[in-house]
């Protein structure tokens, strides 16, 4: 009796711990945001975002929902996906905005050019003509490169066309080819 009741409690500890383990597995996986790949005037740069209504902005812009240009503070260091610059927007404080100033629009390069002036005077980025490419959980590789690996995303939207042919399910599959 003993040992069938040390077998019972032994069984509910280990069900309950796979079950926990597997919950914190489970959330530990979930990525906390998304990387945009951006192309201003055919230079790219990388943000990334954990902000979800402005995921789901930008999402929006990238498929052509909006016409919003992305905003954020400015830190040195590519910050583990914005290569090959030695700057990135602080993925806490990215968004999406309709207007900005004009002092924080500009290329990639004149961050780069100019990086100390960019991060202790201006301190945030703006580019005015940003076009969101594509959109993954990953780091992409170095988007200036020529070659880039497509990237596939499942990505909600928030306007479905419910008028035949261009109808569109929520949750679709979205190819993106990077170049």
């Amino acid at each position: 009796m003993k040992n069938k009741r040390l077998l019972l409690t032994s069984t509910v500890i280990i069900v309950m711990l796979f079950v926990a383990g597997g919950y914190m597995f489970y959330v530990s996986t979930q990525p906390l945001g998304t990387y945009f790949v951006v192309d201003v005037l055919g230079e790219k740069f990388t943000m990334y975002v954990l902000d979800k209504e402005t995921i789901q902005q930008a999402t929006g812009q990238m498929n052509g929902l909006n016409n919003m240009h992305p905003i954020g503070d400015l830190d040195s260091g590519d910050g583990g996906f914005n290569q090959p610059w030695s700057w990135h927007m602080i993925p806490e404080t990215v968004r999406m905005t309709d207007f900005s100033t004009e002092l924080c629009d500009a290329e990639p390069h004149m961050l780069q050019d100019n990086l100390t002036y960019w991060l202790k005077v201006v301190g945030y980025y703006c580019p005015w003509s940003a076009k969101i490419l594509s959109a993954s959980p990953t780091p992409p590789q170095n988007p200036n490169s020529e070659t880039q690996p497509t990237t596939f995303m499942m990505l909600p939207l928030t306007r479905i066309d419910r008028n035949p042919p261009n109808r569109i399910q929520a949750n679709t599959c979205f190819h993106f080819n990077n170049t």
